[in-house]
């Protein structure tokens, strides 16, 4: 079971819970759920190219089973803005 924020939480807009359902399943982890380096590699890369985007939020998992709501920002910056808890 994941701990989600509270439904008056401004977190709660950042992410679709019926998508993250559909990526943390068993069965679609290994193939949707991205590694937390390799996310962060590639939003860094992508706010490179996009020069109007200021950050980039993205969930990950890290190499410990947890899985993270985090944000990247334009200068390289990355903030774990949610714990979901280990899947």
């Amino acid at each position: 079971m994941f701990r989600l924020p509270n439904p008056s939480s401004p977190l709660r807009q950042l992410f679709d819970i019926g998508r993250l359902a559909v990526i943390a399943a068993p069965e679609n982890r290994a193939t949707m759920l991205p590694r937390y380096a390799q996310a962060v590699f590639s939003a860094k890369q992508w706010l490179t190219a996009e020069k109007a985007a200021r950050s980039l939020h993205l969930i990950a998992i890290r190499p410990d089973g947890e899985l993270w709501l985090v944000r990247v920002g334009k200068r390289g910056g990355v903030k774990r803005l949610w714990n979901f808890g280990v899947i």
